[in-house]
């Protein structure tokens, strides 16, 4: 399907919008075996890549990349959050939605790390990019998504880290909820920023009894 969608992209709009739409992850994994679902989305992707819209498109990469960060292969989706910012700065592209999954990817990748000082760089570089997006308001409860992930990551290491940066950490989930608490109550019933803020309430609870500690 994608391969005969590219061929006939070329000539109606549409086409290229429907192969626009087949190669988001959140399609793909729809008809994805649940055994195997990981190698299956890499099989996809790879036999994908080389068409002439996707090759240089920083679509395409992104979920690729996202589809590797969410079934767990980190390396690989590093290595195309690269390729996807690559070609999205060469065509003076919005990266807005390449910052928010990767800011995903970060936290992702920091949770799974051991070593609390690359963890630390890691949320410090995230942080980042989901406090500019919510200051800008931008990709609506996308990035109260994302943060979601403080949670467990305050949970892993709020007791390994050094006081500065329990302070840093504190801080961050500080904003986060400061900022949700000045949303309209529209967007505050929304789930995943519910969710985020009930995740975020519990981040601050373990970092004020690490504190007392």
């Amino acid at each position: 399907m994608a391969r005969r969608l590219d061929i006939l992209s070329g000539t109606d709009a549409g086409y290229r919008f429907l192969l626009t739409n087949l190669m988001r992850f959140a399609s793909v994994q729809q008809i994805l075996p649940e055994s195997g679902r990981l190698a299956a989305a890499i099989r996809f992707y790879e036999s994908i890549r080389e068409l002439g819209n996707t090759r240089r498109n920083p679509h395409f990469w992104l979920q690729y990349a996202i589809a590797c960060v969410t079934l767990g292969d980190l390396d690989r989706s590093g290595k195309y959050f690269e390729t996807a910012y690559s070609l999205a700065r060469a065509r003076n592209w919005d990266t807005t939605q390449i910052d928010n999954h990767y800011a995903r990817y970060l936290l992702e990748t920091a949770i799974a790390n051991d070593d609390p000082a690359p963890a630390m760089r890691g949320f410090r570089a995230a942080r980042d990019l989901l406090t500019k997006q919510i200051k800008q308001q931008q990709r609506l409860h996308y990035p109260y998504r994302i943060a979601r992930l403080y949670g467990p990551f305050t949970e892993k290491f709020a007791g390994q880290i050094a006081p500065a940066e329990r302070t840093e950490v504190r801080d961050a989930v500080g904003r986060i909820l400061d900022s949700i608490s000045r949303l309209p109550e529209s967007r505050r019933q929304q789930r995943y920023v519910r969710e985020c803020d009930e995740a975020l309430q519990y981040a601050a609870l373990v970092l004020a009894e690490d504190t007392v500690q």
